[in-house]
């Protein structure tokens, strides 16, 4: 199983174009 945290830390460490919504993140955290 996925520690949450350590999702939402590999997921930080992945670079992202500052243009892309910060909407896009959010539905894929809620599936966490």
């Amino acid at each position: 199983t996925y520690n949450h945290d350590r999702v939402k830390a590999d997921l930080a460490a992945v670079p992202v174009p500052s243009e892309l919504p910060t909407a896009l993140h959010l539905p894929f955290e809620q599936r966490l």
